[in-house]
């Protein structure tokens, strides 16, 4: 009888859900923002109210800081993903008012604009990274022309 209720008792503490971990407040934003996080490092756009401009903003290794780019009237939607030698990048789109498509490499420090992402006809205004490393429109693939943009990573 003790056996049978030690095995009841052992089955009971299993079905317990097992205790989940904190959230973690990344940051207090003014306005909806997308997040994309690859490796570790988090981005998102924030809207300074006082001068509505965005500013792009990465939090990696419990440190939060802006991104050397320009602000931004729009949010700025980016995406990472690893860049073409294996670090993190991100890419978004910087309108005003029509979108050009820019990479930023956190080893460089330094954004760069992907003048191959662009086309006359594009209406995308946010780039994805492509599974080669690349910038491409967004709901398409890694465009070759983005592959062969000059950008070294």
């Amino acid at each position: 009888m003790q056996l049978r209720a030690l095995l009841l008792a052992g089955m009971a503490v299993l079905a317990l859900p097992a205790p989940a971990a904190a959230d973690v407040n990344l940051a207090d934003v003014s306005a909806p923002t997308t997040v994309s996080a690859h490796r570790g490092r988090v981005v998102w756009s924030e809207l300074t109210p006082a001068t509505g401009e965005n500013r792009l903003v990465s939090r990696f290794q419990g440190r939060t800081q802006a991104l050397p780019v320009p602000p931004s009237p729009t949010p700025l939607e980016a995406d990472l993903g690893p860049g073409p030698r294996g670090g993190t990048v991100a890419v978004y789109a910087r309108c005003q008012p029509g979108c050009d498509v820019y990479l930023f490499d956190f080893a460089a420090g330094r954004e760069r604009r992907v003048a191959a992402a662009a086309s006359p006809g594009a209406t995308s205004s946010r780039p994805r990274c492509g599974a080669t490393g690349s910038p491409s429109p967004a709901g398409g693939g890694p465009s070759s022309a983005c592959r062969n943009s000059g950008w070294r990573g």
